[in-house]
């Protein structure tokens, strides 16, 4: 099964990722969650996600990139919000700016490959 989780401050912004998920994923476990404490709780209990969208508030925008939990635990990050983004951003991290246009959305989804079971 895919995990997917949403980390996002505004909720329409949350269901629609979630519905666009939902549609190109229909057996998708998708977590929507507010805040970067709610995630880093939810890794410590499933261990691992296939991709995250992250929209995070401004003061938690700084250190993004540096996030361990980011880093080793989410297959494919794309943050759904204006970033700075560092000269050599790490592997399998996008940049979606606001407004979070849905065919980007289905193309992230679409590119997490299934697990075999």
């Amino acid at each position: 099964m895919v995990r997917v989780l949403i980390v996002e401050r505004v909720p329409l912004i949350a269901l629609d990722l979630r519905e666009i998920v939902g549609e190109c994923r229909p057996g998708a476990a998708v977590h929507v969650l507010h805040d970067l404490r709610q995630m880093e709780e939810l890794l410590q209990a499933i261990g691992r996600a296939d991709l995250g969208f992250i929209g995070v508030a401004a003061e938690a925008r700084e250190g993004l990139f540096a996030h361990p939990m980011l880093q080793e635990r989410l297959g494919r990050v794309v943050i759904t919000d204006r970033v700075a983004i560092p000269a050599e951003p790490p592997a399998h991290w996008f940049v979606e700016p606001r407004p979070v246009v849905p065919a980007a959305v289905r193309r992230h989804v679409l590119s997490i490959e299934a697990p075999v079971s």
